[in-house]
């Protein structure tokens, strides 16, 4: 079958025939209309993307960050057109035990602060006090209300540093290596978002065991040296480890939001509910006093 048609086909399927002298075992059409050929045999995943082409900055982008992050290898082919990547064989952040969760966390956070350290960033397109204002235009949760008033989210200024990102935090796009480093895996065209954005995502997706353990202080040694690399404070208080996970779901939200460019408070609301749901129970029996209302 040409693989021109696969775009049209959705689901899972195995296919028969040869590519480049081997068997392909499985196909996935992606959500955008591209192709995912994985070619277990030679440890190869080859992508194309519904979107089109990558450009030379996308791949650029993708060199910086597999400089720091211990993401798959991979090459460009056909000028972008297809990617072919190191298939990464280990586990997913889902199959660990909490300890090894909150271990692969803090490796991830080590990394990311190298990241951050060495690369220049452009100009950010928000932050904290946007956030703030955009907060203030909708409706929220009783209980976030309650924990974003007694968070502190001062990092978060003009002057964060934005970084290269892969554009999904979730557990199935963490796989262990080997070695127990982690590899972001489905990186797709890396878009620029503060430092802490994709770190933290995939602290929040690590479970509730591992975001509490992050609440209580545990993981504040491998967050220090990120914030160092991005020249901002971090005392480890308990409002800023909290305002952490908070703003990175506000911030998630606003980027659910955006159409054409303007924030849609509708979608906007139902993402911020969505995520906020996903955190709730870990902020229950935290003190509720000088919470401040919308």
């Amino acid at each position: 079958m040409p693989y021109r048609l696969l775009r049209l086909v959705a689901g899972t399927f195995p296919v028969l025939g040869p590519r480049r002298g081997r068997t392909a075992e499985l196909v996935v059409v992606s959500f955008d209309g591209g192709i995912v050929v994985l070619d277990q045999a030679g440890g190869k995943v080859h992508r194309t993307y519904g979107t089109g082409p990558l450009s030379p900055a996308d791949e650029d982008r993708r060199r910086q960050f597999i400089e720091h992050v211990s993401a798959p290898q991979f090459r460009f082919h056909r000028e972008g057109a297809v990617i072919e990547e190191e298939l990464v064989d280990g586990d997913y952040l889902g199959d660990l035990a909490h300890g090894e969760r909150a271990e692969l966390i803090t490796t991830l956070v080590e990394q990311f602060a190298t990241l951050t350290a060495a690369y220049s960033s452009d100009a950010p397109s928000v932050t904290d006090r946007d956030l703030e204002a955009v907060l203030q235009e909708v409706d929220v949760p009783l209980g976030f209300a309650r924990a974003w008033g007694r968070s502190s989210t001062h990092w978060f200024s003009a002057r964060t540093p934005w970084i290269p990102t892969p554009r999904e935090a979730n557990a199935k796009n963490i796989v262990v290596r080997p070695d127990g480093r982690p590899a972001p895996i489905d990186l797709g065209d890396l878009q620029v978002d503060p430092y802490f954005i994709y770190p933290v995502g995939i602290l929040i997706a690590a479970g509730d065991t591992v975001m509490r353990r992050f609440l209580s202080g545990e993981l504040d040694s491998s967050f220090v040296p990120l914030f160092e690399a991005a020249g901002r404070s971090w005392r480890g208080t308990p409002e800023e480890r909290q305002g952490l996970l908070l703003a990175r779901i506000v911030y998630a939200a606003h980027k659910d939001s955006l159409v054409q460019g303007n924030a849609d408070r509708a979608i906007f609301s139902a993402s911020l509910l969505r995520r906020w749901e996903e955190v709730r129970d870990v902020f229950d029996g935290i003190p509720q006093h000088h919470a401040q209302a919308f």
